[in-house]
C-alpha cells in the first residue's frame, strides 16, 4: 500500500526540531532533568551547553562539578579572564594550583616567583563554590603573607592539600587553615618546614578537621603531639613513620582510638603500633617495606587489634618488595587472627612492584577471604 510521505519529516528522515514556542512550553525542570542523565557524558554535555541559553547552566553545572581545573602561572591570567567574563565561578568546585618555580632557580628567584603568584590569588575569590584546593609549589618557600592569602581568598574550602611546598614553620601550615571555617580534610604531601622543638605549644587547633593525612620525610614529632588535641579527627593517614615516633603514634591511638574510623600507616622500621584502643576502626591499611624477606611482625600487629573491634570491615596490606625478597610470614597464625574478626569483609594484599606474583606469594588458605592486585 502506498503511503504519502509525511510532510513534517525532514529529508534525512528525522523529525524536525521543535519551534521556539513549542520548546518554551516545556517546563525548564524537564530540560534540567533530562540533562541530569548526561552527568558523566562530557561530550554530550558540551554539545548541550551550546544548544540554547536555558540549557547552558545545567550543562555547565555537570561539566564542572566533578572536574578538577588545573591552573598554573602560564594560564593563570587566561583563567581569571574567563571567570570575569562568565558565570563559571558558580560551578567550579575543584582547583589544582601550581606555582611555576623552576628547580634551577636560586632562592631569591623562587621567593620572588612565589610572592608574585600569591599576590594574584585574590582574583580567585569569586569562586564561591570551591570545595577542593590543591597547592603545588615545586619546593618553593612560601612568603609570610601566605596564610592570610589562603584564609581571605578561599573561605569555602572543605578539602585542602599542600604538595611540594616549604613553610617557614609548622605553625605557618596550620595558620593557613584556621580561617577556613568549613575545612574538614588537610593533606601534607612532600611538604617541608623548618623544625622547632618548642613549636608544639604555638600550633593552633583545627576544631572542625575530621581527616588528616601527612606523607613527608620531615620529623613528625610536632604533628603527632598535636593530633590528640583535635576533637573531631576520625581519619588519619601517616607516611614515613620511624621507630622513634611509634610511641607518639601510640598516644594518638590511645586518645583518638574510640572514634578513629580509618587508619593508614606507612613505616620502615621494625615497629608494631598499639592498635588495642582503636575500637571503632572500619578500615586499616598497613604499608611497609620488606627487609631480608621479612615483613614487620604482621601477626603481632594483628594481635594488637582489639578483640571487640566489631566495626572493622577492611584490612589492606601493601608490601613494597623492591629487592625481590621471598615473603616469609607465619601465614597460619595470620589466617587464624583474621578468621577471628567476625565483622571483616575484605582483606587485600598488594605486593609491589611484583603485582603479578601476589597470588603466588599469599597462601591459598587465605585467598578465599582476600583480593589480589
Amino acid at each position: 500500500m502506498y503511503h504519502e510521505q509525511d510532510e513534517t519529516a525532514s529529508e534525512d528522515g528525522l523529525a524536525p526540531p521543535l519551534s521556539q514556542d513549542a520548546s518554551a512550553a516545556f517546563p525548564s525542570e524537564l530540560h534540567d532533568y533530562t540533562i541530569d542523565f548526561l552527568h558523566n557524558d562530557r561530550a554530550s554535555l558540551c554539545a548541550c551547553s551550546l544548544v540554547c541559553k536555558s540549557w547552558t547552566a545545567s550543562s555547565q553545572y555537570h561539566l564542572f562539578k566533578n572536574a578538577t581545573i588545573r591552573v598554573w602561572g602560564g594560564n593563570f591570567s587566561q583563567f581569571c579572564e574567563v571567570l570575569a567574563s562568565t558565570h563559571l565561578n558558580m560551578y567550579v568546585e575543584r582547583l589544582y594550583l601550581t606555582c611555576d618555580c623552576d628547580d634551577d632557580w636560586g632562592v631569591d628567584e623562587k621567593r620572588e616567583c612565589a610572592a608574585e603568584f600569591e599576590a594574584q590569588l585574590y582574583q580567585l575569590k569569586p569562586l564561591s563554590c570551591l570545595r577542593y584546593l590543591h597547592f603545588s609549589y615545586n619546593k618553593c618557600l612560601v612568603n609570610p603573607s601566605f596564610p592570610s592569602a589562603i584564609c581571605s581568598n578561599f573561605s569555602t574550602i572543605v578539602d585542602l592539600e599542600f604538595a611540594d611546598i616549604c613553610f617557614n614553620s609548622i605553625t605557618e601550615i596550620f595558620e593557613s587553615c584556621v580561617g577556613l571555617p568549613y575545612l574538614r580534610r588537610l593533606a601534607l604531601v612532600s611538604a617541608k618546614w623548618f623544625e622547632d622543638e618548642d613549636e608544639y605549644e604555638s600550633v593552633p587547633d583545627l576544631p572542625m578537621l575530621d581527616t588528616f593525612a601527612v606523607d613527608t620525610w620531615q620529623n613528625l614529632e610536632v604533628i603527632l603531639r598535636w593530633l590528640p588535641s583535635q576533637p573531631c579527627i576520625r581519619r588519619i593517614a601517616i607516611g614515613c613513620l620511624y621507630l622513634e615516633e611509634v610511641h607518639l603514634l601510640d598516644i594518638v591511638l590511645r586518645t583518638l582510638g574510640p572514634r578513629l574510623e580509618h587508619l593508614i600507616i606507612e613505616y620502615y622500621d621494625d615497629c608494631v603500633p598499639d592498635l588495642s584502643h582503636a575500637t571503632a576502626l572500619r578500615t586499616l591499611e598497613i604499608v611497609t617495606f620488606l627487609s631480608d624477606g621479612s615483613f614487620v611482625d604482621l601477626p603481632a600487629l594483628l594481635e594488637k587489634l582489639p578483640g571487640h573491634a566489631r566495626a572493622l570491615q577492611r584490612i589492606v596490606f601493601v608490601f613494597n618488595n623492591t629487592q625481590g625478597w621471598n615473603l616469609r610470614l607465619d601465614w597460619s597464625r595470620v589466617d587464624r587472627i583474621l578468621a577471628s574478626l567476625d565483622s571483616l569483609e575484605h582483606v587485600d594484599f598488594y605486593v609491589r612492584p611484583e603485582e603479578e606474583r601476589a597470588s603466588e606469594i599469599i597462601p591459598e588458605h587465605i585467598a578465599s577471604r582476600s583480593q589480589f592486585d
